[in-house]
């Protein structure tokens, strides 16, 4: 299973950025990230503030929300954002299945964290499985 909720705050250095290369960029990297099993879409709440935001469940792991926050990185290099991944695939051999793990967007930077809020799943969020329930 793959689960992911994030956002995203676009922010440029200056006027001279923002432009519609950069916007289309972005936007083809939402249209790529698109499918039935999850939401994104980027919003304008109000004083020239730009979110993505994506959240979604599927069976595996989806590599096109997580470039999706690599394109941020590069087209919009003062943005600031978190995404939240849930998933018992990861193609380093990690095991991550009962944790979620927070993507950090800084200035262009991203970085890989544990996560200390919603952190192990079981008992967290969910209760443990009570195998002597189910006789």
């Amino acid at each position: 299973m793959y689960e992911c909720h994030w956002w995203a705050a676009l922010r440029w250095a200056d006027e001279v950025s923002n432009t519609e290369a950069q916007m289309s960029a972005i936007r083809q990297a939402i249209d790529q990230a698109r499918s039935g099993f999850s939401m994104e879409d980027i919003t304008t709440p109000g004083n020239d503030l730009r979110v993505v935001y994506v959240h979604g469940i599927r069976n595996h792991r989806v590599a096109s929300i997580e470039r999706l926050f690599a394109v941020i990185a590069n087209e919009a290099p003062e943005s600031y954002g978190l995404l939240y991944v849930q998933g018992d695939e990861d193609e380093r051999g990690l095991e991550f299945e009962n944790c979620f793990r927070v993507w950090r967007l800084t200035r262009g930077a991203i970085a890989e964290l544990a996560d200390p809020f919603l952190s192990p799943c079981v008992p967290a969020i969910e209760l443990p499985y009570d195998a002597a329930a189910d006789e």
